[in-house]
C-alpha cells in the first residue's frame, strides 16, 4: 500500500537557536491503492494427497462469496425489483467499502510442465508454470453468472487429482459412487463419481497427479510474470527461471492496474521454490522478487499443522517440513495475511503428532473461506500506518474533514465472532499498528485520507514549550 510520507514540522521560537523539533508525521495515502479492485490467485497442491482438501475447498466456496457480498451477514443485497435497485444505489454509494470488485483464477504447486512420452518435458498442462486452470480462466462476474459454481468446476474439475472409483471392499482412497444422486442437487458434503460427472460435463476424466516437488511461491511468481503486460526483470532471470518472452500475457485479463493481489495457497506441504535452498525457512528472496511488480501482494495460506513454538506438527499426513511451512506462514505474516491448519485433530485427547493420519481430517474450510472474505473486506477500511504513534495524538481526515475516533456500540457489544461493534468513525489497532474505518465514514475509493500522529519512536526527552 502505497504512503507518501512526509513530516509536518512543529516549531517553537523561544529563543534564538533554539531547536526544531518534528512533532506530528503524516501519513498521506493515494486512494487509488484502497480501491475496491482484488485479483485473488489460487495456488493449489494438486499433488495425490490433496484430493480431500480439494473437495473441501470446492464445496465450501459459496461461504467465500457469501463474504464478500454481504460481510455483515443478514444485511444482503436483494434484487427483487425496481425498489430494491434504487435501494442498493444508496446502499453503493453511501457504504462503497462493503463493495469488492473481485475476480479468481487458480494455478498449481507445480511449477514444471510434465514430461511427454519422448522424455523432452515440453509438454505444458494447464496450471503448471504459472498457467491457469479452467475455462474461463479468470472468474468474475462479468463472465459467469455463477461464481462459485465456476471456482468449482475449476477446482474439481481442472485442478484436482481424483483416486480411483471405490470398488468391491475398497472404501478408503477412493472416490465413491452415489446412485441415488440426481443432478443439480446438493451433494451433501461428499464428493462421488455421479456429482463430479454432473460437475464436469460429458467426456470429462480426472487429470494426472502434479508434481511432488510443490513450489508454491515459484508457481505464484509465475503466474503473475505471465498476467504482466511489462513483466520486471526478475521473471526472466531469477534462480532456475525458464519465463521466456514468449509467455509474456499468457495469463493476460488476470493484474488489474493498482488491484489489491491477494495470493492464497492450499497445500498440505511446504515450500519447496527454487531459488532458495532446501533447509532456509525465510522466504525474504522471493518477497523482493515479489516487490519488483510494484503492486500491493498479500498471502494468506492453508497449510500444515506445524508449531513453530514448540517446533512440532499436528496432522501432518502430507509430510510437510518445517522449514518449507515456515516460508508460507513467514510470508503470511509478512505481507497482512494469515496462516490457517488445513488439516484438524479428531483424537479424544486432542494429540495428533506427527504424520499419523488415523485421527485427522481435513479442517473447516468455510471457516478458512470466511476468514479470507475478512481479509478481503479488511483492505477496504484499513490504513497500515509507517510508524508507531502515540493513539492520543491521532487526527483523520477524509477530504479535509476531520473524522472522529469511533466509540462502541451500546457499551462495546460484542458481535458474532467476538469482537466489539464500533459506530461511525475510526480506531486504531495496536497489533497490526493501522488505523480502521468503521461503518458510513469507510472513505470512498478517490477521497484524500490524512493521518495525523506522533511517532513515538521521535519523541524528544523534553519539549520545548
Amino acid at each position: 500500500m502505497r504512503a507518501l510520507a512526509t513530516l509536518v514540522v512543529f516549531s517553537v521560537s523561544l529563543c534564538s537557536g533554539c531547536n526544531r523539533y518534528e512533532f506530528f508525521s503524516l501519513a498521506g495515502y493515494e486512494q487509488a491503492s484502497f480501491q475496491n479492485e482484488a485479483d485473488i490467485l489460487f495456488v493449489v497442491d494438486n499433488s495425490a494427497s490433496m484430493y480431500d482438501e480439494a473437495s473441501a475447498l470446492g464445496l465450501n466456496f459459496n461461504t467465500f462469496v457469501q463474504r464478500l457480498v454481504d460481510p455483515q451477514e443478514g444485511t444482503g443485497v436483494s434484487t427483487e425489483g425496481l425498489g430494491d435497485a434504487v435501494d442498493n444505489y444508496v446502499l453503493y454509494t453511501t457504504q462503497r467499502g462493503r463493495f469488492i470488485d473481485y475476480q479468481l483464477a487458480i494455478t498449481t504447486t507445480s511449477a514444471d510442465p510434465r514430461e511427454d512420452c519422448d522424455g523432452d518435458g515440453d509438454v505444458l498442462e494447464p496450471g503448471e508454470a504459472g498457467t491457469l486452470t479452467g475455462t474461463p480462466a479468470v472468474i468474475n462476474e462479468e463472465n459467469t453468472d455463477d461464481v462459485a459454481a465456476a471456482f468449482t468446476k475449476s477446482i474439481l474439475c481442472d485442478t484436482t487429482t481424483w483416486p480411483g472409483e471405490c470398488t468391491g471392499t475398497q472404501t478408503e482412497n477412493c472416490i465413491p459412487y452415489d446412485p441415488y444422486y440426481e443432478c443439480g442437487d446438493d451433494p451433501g458434503g461428499q464428493v462421488s463419481w455421479d456429482y463430479l460427472d454432473c460437475v464436469c460435463g460429458a467426456g470429462w476424466e480426472p487429470r494426472e497427479a502434479g508434481s511432488g516437488n510443490e513450489e508454491g511461491l515459484e508457481s505464484a511468481l509465475l503466474a503473475l510474470c505471465r498476467a504482466s503486460e511489462d513483466p520486471p526483470a526478475v521473471c526472466f532471470d531469477h534462480t532456475g527461471s525458464q519465463f521466456t518472452e514468449a509467455e509474456v500475457g499468457t495469463n493476460a485479463g488476470f493484474i488489474r492496474p493498482d488491484a489489491n493481489i491477494i495470493v492464497v495457497v492450499v497445500t498440505d506441504e511446504g515450500d519447496n521454490s527454487r531459488v532458495m535452498a532446501q533447509g532456509e525457512d525465510d522466504p525474504t528472496p522471493y518477497l523482493e522478487l515479489f516487490d519488483e511488480f510494484e503492486i500491493d501482494i498479500t498471502f494468506a495460506v492453508i497449510g500444515p499443522n506445524y508449531d513453530p513454538v514448540d517446533h512440532s506438527f499436528d496432522c501432518n499426513s502430507g509430510g510437510g517440513t518445517s522449514w518449507g511451512t515456515r516460508r508460507y506462514q513467514i510470508a503470511a505474516e509478512a505481507t497482512g495475511g494469515f496462516f490457517s491448519s488445513i488439516e484438524a485433530c479428531t483424537a479424544a485427547d486432542g494429540s495428533c503428532a506427527g504424520d499419523d493420519a488415523s485421527f485427522c481430517a481435513p479442517s473447516d474450510f468455510s471457516v478458512h473461506l470466511q476468514n479470507l472474505g475478512d481479509l478481503l473486506n479488511s483492505l477496504l477500511n484499513q490504513f497500515p500506518l509507517d510508524s508507531i504513534p502515540d493513539p492520543d495524538t491521532i487526527i483523520v481526515y477524509v477530504d479535509d474533514v476531520r473524522i472522529e475516533r469511533s466509540a462502541c456500540v451500546e457499551n462495546c457489544e460484542i458481535d458474532s465472532e467476538g469482537e466489539p461493534i464500533y459506530g461511525d468513525g475510526w480506531t486504531y489497532e495496536t497489533g497490526e499498528n493501522s488505523v480502521y474505518f468503521h461503518g458510513t465514514k469507510v472513505p470512498d475509493y478517490n477521497a484524500d485520507v490524512r493521518i495525523y500522529y506522533r511517532p513515538v519512536s521521535d519523541l524528544p526527552r523534553s519539549l520545548p514549550f
